[in-house]
């Protein structure tokens, strides 16, 4: 029994070392590019080393954004791209794509908005100077923030480290969250359509994964379920093998919020595939999470959302910005692209039918400060309060004696 125990107990060290020096490599290799800033990414000149996309425009390179005020950092790659295929594949321009999925480091940036923009909501509506009519939905510059997370203790659960994927998130508010960061960072963002994150997963591939069609080797590349284990819960962003194209846990982890190809295409929000009565709760994921098999990890699996995923929700109308099935909200998150030109932006930003608006409209109104103009003085101001440590959410990570002043929301 000793013996077996000894053996047993040199498996887990030996895998635990053998994570331990994947993580480190790819650690290494990450520093290892040289990361533009995001004034430099299209670049006259091709690169002396790296990889870049050369486009009619210029050479598009990897780069990095750091959020306002922030330590959260995003790192984007370049991605090619394709003429129509012969089988009905769309045609995609090039653009960038974040080598991680959306980390709670970042999300929390975008949740802290809900309460300090219903702070200043407040202190306006004492003012009776200021009776400015709220700003609208359509807006430009009008983004919605995160209504106030409950059961945060639940939806938190694998949010003890920053660098775990964002979860629980519906697909409008990951659509918010990359209105928010382009106007925040002053540069374009938004979700991929199926067809651009498919494309970004195979990496020039036309086998079942990036990698090949051998299921064994999925293991250096995912975190997925398999028949004799699943993983307890989504592991920090990174800590498997990337693609060719340098994007990591394209298989598994958590499955991805995408766009079907007809919004970006037509420029103009569409109505998603399903039964009439529940169309607008069905939207594509793509990659697989963590609770996947191996054939649900596949670069052309796909996976569609469903009204029951709102059902548990507490609250009326049912929430447009948090998932309420316990069964599936720690596997939902997404990443984000970056297009080489703005056209269609817009597209991939709005609800996309008329029940989407009917419940956000219904939740502002009880909920006054939550959608806001974010428009230059608006950023000034928001960077006045990061400097003065004034965002009032908690990182999950964090315990109330690292920030006592802070509330969690």
């Amino acid at each position: 029994m000793r013996d077996n125990t000894l053996s047993q107990t040199t498996i887990v060290m030996r895998g635990m070392l053998a994570i331990a020096t994947l993580w480190l490599s790819m650690s290494a290799s990450a520093l290892a590019v040289e990361w533009a800033e995001p004034a430099n990414r299209l670049q006259p000149m091709a690169p002396a080393s790296g990889r870049y996309v050369k486009t009619a425009s210029g050479y598009m390179v990897p780069y990095r954004v750091t959020l306002s005020g922030s330590k959260a950092t995003l790192l984007m790659q370049p991605i090619a791209g394709r003429p129509a295929g012969p089988n009905g594949e769309p045609a995609l321009e090039p653009l960038w794509m974040s080598v991680f999925e959306t980390t709670w480091e970042e999300y929390v940036e975008y949740m802290a908005y809900a309460g300090i923009w219903r702070d200043r909501t407040a202190a306006k509506a004492r003012d009776r100077k200021a009776r400015e009519e709220p700003p609208r939905l359509d807006d430009l510059d009008a983004v919605t923030a995160p209504s106030e997370i409950y059961s945060p203790g639940i939806r938190f659960e694998f949010a003890d480290n920053r660098r775990v994927p964002a979860t629980s998130m519906t697909e409008f508010a990951a659509r918010q969250y990359t209105k928010w960061l382009t106007r925040l960072s002053r540069h374009p963002f938004g979700l991929p359509t199926e067809a651009e994150w498919e494309h970004a997963c195979r990496a020039g591939a036309t086998t079942a994964w990036h990698f090949g069609d051998d299921a064994r080797l999925l293991p250096r590349f995912a975190v997925f379920r398999t028949e004799n284990r699943r993983s307890e819960g989504p592991a920090p962003a990174g800590t498997r093998l990337p693609n060719d194209w340098g994007l990591h846990d394209m298989h598994g982890n958590v499955a991805e919020w995408v766009l079907p190809n007809s919004i970006v295409a037509s420029h103009s929000p569409a109505p998603a595939p399903g039964r009439q009565n529940e169309a607008h709760y069905r939207w594509p994921l793509c990659g697989g999470s963590w609770l996947a098999t191996a054939r649900g990890c596949r670069c052309a699996a796909r996976d569609y959302s469903e009204l029951e995923w709102w059902r548990d929700d507490p609250c009326l109308p049912l929430s447009p910005w948090w998932l309420a099935n316990d069964e599936v909200h720690h596997t939902v998150g997404f990443r984000v692209i970056s297009p080489l030109t703005e056209a269609g932006l817009e597209s991939r930003w709005m609800p996309v039918n008329a029940q989407i608006r009917l419940d956000v409209e219904a939740v502002l109104e009880q909920r006054p400060g939550g959608i806001w103009d974010l428009d230059r003085d608006t950023r000034e101001w928001i960077d006045r309060q990061r400097r003065e440590g004034k965002f009032p959410v908690r990182k999950p990570w964090e315990t109330e004696s690292d920030n006592p002043n802070s509330g969690l929301r």
